[in-house]
């Protein structure tokens, strides 16, 4: 019986075409995606500022309305409200609206 006419050697013949084209289509995906998905920046959050001594309280995402007879007058949007010892207010990221219109 000769080794051509077996099954086992025509799967070897095979196998040797086909792996070798698995393992490059494999690597190329894997450089495919070392390249193209490598520019995508992470979103770090930014570190917290350092406070002052005189901060007495910190509040994050605070809104403000001022309402007359059932009317809106005003919105005050702030993504952090730092209050003071002394009674004073500094908001940061603030986005206002006046009588519904931005301001």
């Amino acid at each position: 019986m000769r080794i051509e006419t077996t099954h086992a050697y025509n799967l070897i013949r095979v196998l040797r075409a086909v792996i070798p084209v698995i393992v490059v289509g494999l690597l190329a995906v894997l450089v495919w995606n070392y390249f193209f998905y490598q520019t995508e920046e992470l979103a770090v959050p930014q570190p917290s500022p350092l406070l002052v001594e005189d901060v007495s309280e910190v509040t994050e995402s605070i809104k403000f309305l001022r309402t007359e007879a059932g009317r809106t007058v005003f919105t005050i949007d702030a993504l952090r409200n730092l209050g003071m010892a002394d009674g004073t207010q500094l908001f940061e990221g603030v986005h206002i609206t006046i009588a519904g219109q931005d301001a």
